[in-house]
């Protein structure tokens, strides 16, 4: 069984799956998890996924998942999360950061702007009434 890091449901459905990871994902070790996230995304019918890594915050819309909608450096969701940069920074922390960020994300401006690509996710959050941890996927 699968189990997301975290998920943000919208009247009780799944509308964006989130993976975390404590190191940089690259190369082979990419392929492995963004095919994992993949597979959560769909067994879940999220339309949207997320992968995050000390370097990079990579968003997917599912139905297009050959090609990132957008890639933000960590430092910068970290940022507009909550105002600054903290260290060390870990699994859970970063974790922590994207559901901030995700939360206030609808209402960014300055990150609208900057990446009107997520003009769409922004919209789809609307509404979002639970973030979960840890989310079982069948």
């Amino acid at each position: 069984m699968l189990q997301a890091d975290l998920v943000v449901l919208k009247g009780g459905e799944p509308i964006v799956v989130v993976e975390a990871k404590g190191r940089a994902v690259s190369g082979d070790f990419s392929t492995a998890v963004v095919r994992q996230l993949q597979q959560m995304a769909i067994a879940t019918n999220a339309q949207w996924a997320i992968l995050a890594d000390p370097e990079h915050v990579t968003v997917y819309e599912t139905s297009a998942f050959g090609n990132a909608v957008a890639s933000l450096s960590t430092d910068k969701i970290r940022i507009a999360a909550d105002g600054e940069v903290r260290q060390p920074q870990g699994e859970h922390t970063l974790l922590v950061a994207v559901e901030s960020w995700l939360r206030r994300l609808p209402e960014n401006a300055q990150v609208l702007r900057t990446y009107p690509e997520l003009q769409k996710l922004a919209r789809v959050l609307i509404g979002a009434d639970r973030y979960s941890f840890e989310y079982s996927v069948a």
